[in-house]
């Protein structure tokens, strides 16, 4: 039920055009209900109607197009003569037998100077499918009719709207595109349920406005990819209702709504039983680490192409459709009847109903994004709308009034040929972050260090560099309330902070620290010795009313109170962590996003604090909207550390350079020269590595002293798994005595950390400790930050 989009060069095995042509048209039979195989593909688009293309795709025209040249073959459509005639000769080696290993490597070259095209899929929702292959054979052949005209219609806004078509330098001025598209209907999957999709091959020629033909845009094809399968589905939902009077309603996942819809009277027991690919390719996401409800076009397709089976199965559709008629009656479904068929009523949305839609769609995207495309609204406000009963090029028309009309919305400009905006609110956000943070830059409410004190301490620290200790320097100089050190990985912050914190202290300041994540935290306070808490923990005190605070007072007072009875020693209340004397470190501030940013500036501003950011705008990103970090550094007093001193290897400190600047493939050239990279035909291949090295290095008897790094926590347990199962079959660990939590087991030495905080036990996130005891029932895990062997974990889930 998604759009999918792959380049053409990847079919047929080898790449070549006679070998993608095959793919697609080598399976089809006019008569496929009977004699089998799939539907013959069909011509569509102005580029097509151009070139006498009509009705059926022949094969010898498909394959000519492929190569960039006229369905004749007889003259060139798009690129130079000199590359159509390489990769019409790559053609010719590929097709021989037996072929030498001098022409496939020259083949190969061949190949990648000319792009065949690209095959957009789109799939149907999986009831819509089951109805289709349980439905009589007229029936069949008008939902074909329905699918493939939505089909059409989201061709024909790709061809009239998205400006595919390119000319002048570097391809910069766009226009509309005649497309050349060879469609191809398949009813099934390669596990063989039933899965009605469209393969539209959108080949690589286009029509011009003024006749001429040109390469299409094909990055910007990709780019919409994930915009065209909501409009699609939009199309498809508003025929099935208009068309049959069916009833569709929003389809669920994991128990949660899910983007798509489905049919209301199809069961969601054959859905389930005829989703065994979907689960596939559900399943290489998650392993991925992937959140399969946000995962790219690209990632789904790779998913796809991870997971798939080859694809054998070519029997005529009658007797597959019996087949499916038999399962369903197994199931216990001997026939299936839409219910209830209602005459459609074509749904008009006012447009104070359609602006809060849209507002509702922007709202979403601001979640993790603070600045949005026309193509990414439009996805959203396509993906709410898919049971109102209105066309997706109806809501693209309303959503264009609406984008150029409504107040709330903002255009920002282009950025990459592509318009961005925000909303008012969004603006409105950032305008007030920039606004406290140049009034804490410019007035003189900063922490002030006499010069005395701060060189004083210098010199107890020879071991600084000069680079450190003019950030020092910098830091701890000037009267400004908002300060900044912005350093490379492994260039000191931590050793420079730790310092900072000495000569803030001894001027009588009390320095507090924060950080995004409970590890970051963790980190500052140990290695700086800067006693730290989570930016939710400042917030969760900082955002309490004047009711809460008070109730905060008096169970605080009562607490003392039996402590002191109880002969223990009893602590002061702090109802405001921040005050005029307090510098406030916020460690890893690239990773704070900024809605979090102006909270805690707001907040610092009006407590007179002094705050400082630490940390790499290039390194890790906000998982909300915005970075804000990386635009202050060029409003706020910045000290730098530009030096690497962690990696004492020159060329690994350059391949981390280059991670930095975004090179990563230079970064891998660099590993992979010296064999510090491995690369594996499949995830599965590389985890296999990865263990295996893991265990030879010592991990099954010291797994504290031997790390596996993952991308995401999904991959992290998958490896702590397999890790745990290694060390059981090599004995190194006591079996008899360990707890089960989650599906997951712990032994006694284990290392562990928390992913949720639990308060009442003392626990945060990102905590780490050591398992001291596992007895079936419980554990007890002795915290790094503590010295004294506690329990602290009971059953807790978050491990």
């Amino acid at each position: 039920m998604v759009a999918t989009i792959l380049a053409l060069g990847g079919f047929g095995g080898t790449g070549t055009a006679a070998g993608i042509a095959g793919y697609f048209t080598g399976d089809c039979a006019v008569d496929y209900y009977v004699e089998g195989g799939q539907r013959p593909g069909v011509w569509f688009g102005d580029g097509a109607r151009a070139l006498g293309l009509n009705g059926q795709v022949e094969r010898s025209h498909f394959e000519n197009l492929l190569t960039g040249r006229s369905p004749d073959g007889q003259r060139m459509l798009t690129q130079s003569k000199a590359k159509q005639k390489r990769f019409h000769e790559a053609k010719i080696l590929d097709d021989r037998a037996p072929l030498d290993p001098t022409a496939r490597s020259e083949s190969k070259h061949q190949r990648r100077l000319h792009n065949p095209g690209y095959d957009l899929t789109l799939s149907v929702p999986k009831s819509v499918s089951v109805w289709w292959a349980l439905a009589d054979r007229q029936t069949q052949k008008q939902i074909d009719g329905v699918i493939d005209e939505a089909a059409q219609r989201v061709l024909t806004y790709i061809q009239d709207d998205l400006q595919l078509g390119r000319r002048g330098l570097g391809g910069r001025e766009e226009e509309r595109a005649g497309l050349v598209v060879g469609m191809f209907s398949h009813f099934d999957n390669r596990n063989g349920d039933p899965q009605r999709h469209i393969h539209c091959t959108v080949l690589t020629p286009c029509l011009r406005e003024d006749g001429s033909w040109a390469s299409i845009n094909g990055a910007k094809l990709r780019d919409w990819t994930r915009t065209l399968g909501p409009l699609f589905r939009c199309e498809l939902a508003t025929l099935l209702q208009e068309r049959f009077g069916l009833r569709v309603a929003a389809g669920t996942a994991e128990g949660q709504r899910a983007r798509w819809f489905e049919l209301q009277d199809v069961p969601k027991e054959l859905v389930r039983h005829w989703s065994s690919r979907r689960e596939e390719i559900l399943q290489e996401l998650k392993e991925a680490g992937l959140d399969p409800g946000n995962a790219s076009a690209g990632a789904r397709t790779r998913a796809n192409l991870e997971s798939r089976q080859s694809k054998n199965d070519h029997r005529p559709l009658s007797q597959r459709r019996e087949e499916w008629q038999n399962e369903a009656e197994g199931l216990g479904f001997p026939a299936l009847r839409v219910r209830d068929r209602q005459k459609f009523q074509p749904r008009s949305m006012e447009r104070a109903e359609f602006a809060d839609l849209v507002r509702a769609a922007a709202k979403r995207l601001h979640e993790k994004q603070a600045t949005f495309t026309y193509r990414e609204l439009l996805r959203e406000v396509c993906e709410a709308s898919e049971t109102r009963g209105i066309s997706g090029r109806t809501l693209d028309r309303k959503l264009r009034t609406v984008v150029a009309e409504s107040p709330d919305i903002r255009r920002l400009g282009a950025l990459q040929r592509e318009e961005h905006y925000c909303t008012k609110a969004m603006w409105a956000l950032e305008k007030r972050l920039l606004g406290t943070a140049e009034r804490m830059v410019r007035g003189n409410a900063g922490a002030v260090v006499p010069r005395e004190i701060r060189e004083r301490i210098l010199a107890g620290h020879p071991d600084l560099s000069a680079e450190q200790a003019a950030a020092v320097r910098s830091l701890t100089d000037g009267s400004g309330a908002l300060r900044g050190l912005s350093g490379v990985a492994g260039a000191g912050k931590t050793r420079s902070t730790e310092v900072t914190r000495e000569i803030f202290e001894a001027a009588g300041y009390r320095v507090i620290g924060g950080a995004l994540s409970g590890a970051a935290k963790e980190e500052l306070a140990a290695q700086a010795k800067v006693p730290s808490r989570t930016i939710a923990s400042y917030l969760h005190e900082l955002d309490r009313s004047t009711l809460q605070k008070a109730a905060a007072r008096v169970r605080h007072d009562v607490t003392q109170l039996v402590r002191a009875a109880a002969g223990k020693p009893t602590k002061r209340f702090n109802g405001n962590p921040l005050d005029a004397k307090t510098v406030l470190i916020l460690d890893e501030a690239g990773m704070i996003d900024t809605r979090l940013m102006q909270k805690l500036l707001r907040y610092a501003e009006k407590a007179g604090a002094t705050v400082i950011l630490a940390g790499d705008s290039r390194q890790l990103q906000p998982i909300g909207a915005g970075a804000p970090f990386r635009y202050l550094q060029q409003r706020i007093p910045m000290a730098t550390l530009e030096t690497n001193r962690r990696q004492k290897n020159e060329a690994d400190r350059r391949a981390v350079g280059r991670l930095r600047q975004g090179e990563a493939k230079e970064a891998l050239e660099n590993y992979s020269s010296r064999g510090r990279l491995v690369v594996s035909s499949s995830r599965r291949k590389a985890e296999d590595a990865l263990l295996n090295r893991w265990e030879k290095s010592g991990g099954s008897e010291k797994p504290a002293e031997n790390f596996i790094f993952t991308q995401t926590r999904a991959e992290a347990r998958q490896m702590n798994q397999r890790c745990q199962q290694l060390r059981q079959e090599r004995g190194t660990v006591d079996t008899a005595r360990g707890t089960s939590i989650g599906g997951d087991h712990f032994f006694r030495g284990d290392r562990v950390m928390f992913h949720k905080p639990d308060r009442s036990r003392g626990i945060e996130n990102g905590y780490c400790g050591t398992v001291l005891k596992a007895d079936g029932r419980q554990l007890v895990i002795r915290l790094d930050r503590e010295p004294t062997e506690v329990q602290r974990a009971r059953g807790h889930s978050q491990v």
